[in-house]
């Protein structure tokens, strides 16, 4: 029977090897991901049936693990099996892949030593398609109150599935009228966005925060600053403020889902695409990389 509810349509669910409808996708109300967030994730994606920088979303998946004291009891290529058993299932030629990874079921305790084994939950549904508009006009950003979570605190560099903080920022956010959110540390310097990097441009240099900051390294974030040294770019990564957001010429956001994507606003700074003269060359830059990389992972 057909669900009314349209984010099931074309989507692939594998819990622990066993591939389920949505509506029959179920996990225990004792799993410690969804009883205290304690769990890592990764978000990756297929163009033509190839997955796109797998090997580093795998990499950041045992390096948020390894932050949080977690033991991942998945070989590297049991996971690996897993995707792509679902994502040949599914059939969808330019996926989104979601690989969950939960400390498991345990005692209603905080102790993490209770719980002995993971549950592996793989999501595969088509990669979205992000409101056109952004590209052209760009996003619409709010510096919101939402503070990251200091790295002293639960790290930002772990991809964990403990993300109210993000879903309070972003909710500030449009509740203001805008798109998405950024948001700062403690020492007021721009970290990131809910989801995604945050790039200025002043003068024809790209200006990125660095990890300091407290942020997610992000995979298309790295690529950018690759393709940055390869091309003769000036690329400085520092800490960032709102006054530098004042004097920038151009901004732009990255994640593996949007690419590179123009910033049209941030608080009451606005940005004049038509001048995006580096952004709109770090898309194409961008996009003849991935062609470069067309030899990926295929199913």
């Amino acid at each position: 029977m057909k669900s009314n509810n349209s984010f099931f349509d074309n989507t692939f669910i594998n819990i622990n090897g066993e591939i389920v409808s949505p509506q029959n996708a179920k996990i225990s109300v004792l799993d410690r991901g969804f009883l205290y967030g304690d769990s890592v994730y990764e978000v990756a994606y297929s163009k033509n049936r190839k997955l796109f920088f797998f090997e580093d979303h795998l990499n950041r998946l045992y390096t948020s693990a390894n932050l949080l004291q977690m033991n991942i009891t998945y070989t590297r290529d049991e996971l690996i099996k897993e995707c792509l058993k679902t994502l040949k299932v599914s059939n969808i030629t330019n996926a989104y892949i979601r690989i969950i990874l939960t400390r498991g079921e345990s005692e209603l305790s905080l102790d993490p030593t209770q719980s002995k084994k993971n549950n592996l939950v793989i999501i595969v549904k088509p990669k979205p398609q992000h409101n056109q508009d952004f590209y052209r006009s760009g996003i619409k950003l709010k510096v919101v109150s939402i503070l990251r979570n200091d790295s002293r605190s639960t790290n930002p560099e772990a991809k964990s599935g403990n993300y109210l903080n993000n879903v309070m920022a972003i909710t500030e956010a449009k509740n203001l009228g805008f798109n998405d959110a950024i948001m700062l540390n403690s020492d007021q310097n721009i970290t990131e966005g809910s989801s995604f990097n945050v790039w200025l441009i002043k003068s024809d240099i790209v200006f990125t925060p660095s990890a300091n900051a407290g942020l997610l390294l992000g995979i298309t974030r790295e690529k950018i600053i690759e393709i940055c040294n390869t091309n003769n770019i000036k690329l400085i990564i520092k800490d960032l403020t709102v006054q530098d957001v004042s004097e920038a010429d151009e901004a732009f956001i990255t994640s593996s889902t949007r690419e590179v994507m123009p910033i049209g606003l941030i608080d009451d700074k606005v940005f004049d695409l038509k001048q995006n003269n580096t952004t709109k060359r770090l898309q194409a830059l961008f996009k003849e990389f991935l062609l470069s990389r067309s030899n990926g992972l295929e199913y």
